[in-house]
């Protein structure tokens, strides 16, 4: 069975896929397992970022490293040190590409991980080697961004090991972590991730979709919280309402690679 976050940002997001690629079908439902219980309160962008680079929202490296830990992880929140108020923003899909999205990340210079589909990256690897260029931490979304629970192991390896050989060869290094479509994920896909060498299972605790940022507790970003943005045709709106929340709620975005380690 699905396991993971519950049904309000998962929806959302299922939602933002289909808004922004025009021809993705529609995945299930991720199931509810050891997650607490969510809240449905939205926050709408309320200031517009700025065009010069956003030191005030950059937050520094850990001061400790992370320890490793054995076995396939699945993260929505990383722990952090009291008093470090770092978030990290995530992107997905790849369907919808515009410069205009790329001049908005290298402008703000804050740190990102991209989570492409591997078609859109056979499509258009220009695109995302330019994020990468500037500072874009990669991670796996599959192939064909299907439910991996619906296939069996030789499925799923074939999405997330293929995946990872597609970004590897068209843009020169391979991806760090995996995000599964829809957030649905069950025992199989974590032999699948472990067989293709990958520690990582990245969710989000909350969302940014049509220019409003959701949460799964709360009203507000606290210190640890991954968000999830795509690569969509509200991507400035969405983009300016990561960014105004952070303002809001007293948080930098860190990088992503240097809170999980190995």
């Amino acid at each position: 069975m699905a396991q993971g976050a519950t049904a309000l940002l998962v929806s959302a997001a299922m939602s933002a896929c289909a808004a922004g690629s025009g021809s993705r079908a529609a995945g299930t439902t991720r199931a509810a397992s050891t997650q607490p219980a969510r809240s449905t309160t939205t926050v709408a962008a309320t200031t517009t970022a700025t065009s010069t680079t956003l030191e005030s929202l950059v937050a520094p490296p850990p001061a400790t490293a992370p320890t490793p830990m054995a076995g396939v992880q699945v993260v929505s929140k990383i722990p952090v040190a009291p008093g470090n108020r770092v978030v990290f923003l995530t992107i997905d899909d790849g369907l919808v590409r515009d410069p205009e999205f790329t001049r908005r990340f290298i402008a703000a210079g804050i740190p990102v991980t991209i989570f492409p589909v591997a078609t859109a990256v056979a499509a258009d690897p220009a695109f995302f080697a330019e994020w990468l260029s500037h500072g874009a931490v990669l991670g796996n979304h599959t192939i064909n961004h299907p439910n991996l629970p619906k296939l069996g192991l030789a499925g799923q390896q074939r999405e997330i090991c293929g995946a990872a050989d597609i970004l590897t060869q068209k843009l020169g290094q391979r991806p760090r972590f995996v995000r599964a479509p829809y957030g649905n994920y069950n025992a199989v896909t974590k032999q699948a991730l472990a067989s293709c060498g990958f520690k990582y299972l990245v969710y989000w605790h909350a969302a940014v979709n049509d220019g409003r940022v959701q949460f799964q507790a709360g009203s507000a970003l606290q210190p640890g919280d991954i968000i999830l943005m795509h690569f969509r045709k509200t991507f400035d709106i969405d983009f300016d309402a990561a960014l105004a929340q952070a303002r809001k709620d007293d948080v930098k975005f860190g990088v992503l690679a240097d809170y999980l380690p190995g």
